[in-house]
């Protein structure tokens, strides 16, 4: 069991952050729960949604810094050489849209952790959409 724990910490963290006072003693009390009940499979949920949430949370990240960039080029100041304050605020927007991109499957994934299951219209639905 304790190989479990360092791999799948988001399901313990989830679990972990919206139990009920007394549910669990620890991590370790939490997985063990977690695997006698549900089985090993529950370690997984939410995996897939946090799969995909990496695609459009990079895409829009670089996409964005990128066009950050090319716009302190375009502006005739020198790109070898931008201010702090330039860098942070690139990176800073661009990660906030990344966030924001990823958002709805990084809600999915944790309400699939949080629950036992998720509703099967929500289930059905992301399965439609994500093709699978």
């Amino acid at each position: 069991m304790s190989c479990l724990v360092p791999r799948h910490p988001q399901v313990l963290k989830t679990r972990l952050t919206l139990r009920r006072t007394g549910q669990y003693k620890g991590l370790l009390d939490c997985a063990r729960q977690i695997l006698q009940q549900e089985g090993t499979r529950a370690l997984y949920r939410g995996y897939l949604p946090n799969m995909l949430g990496i695609i459009p949370y990079a895409c829009t990240d670089l996409a964005v810094y990128e066009m950050l960039q090319c716009f302190w080029l375009k502006s005739g100041r020198d790109m070898g050489d931008p201010s702090g304050l330039v860098s942070l605020s690139s990176v800073t927007l661009s990660t906030t849209c990344g966030q924001m991109a990823s958002y709805p499957l990084t809600l999915v994934r944790t309400r699939m952790q949080a629950q036992g299951g998720i509703s099967y219209v929500v289930y059905e639905a992301m399965k439609k959409t994500l093709g699978v």
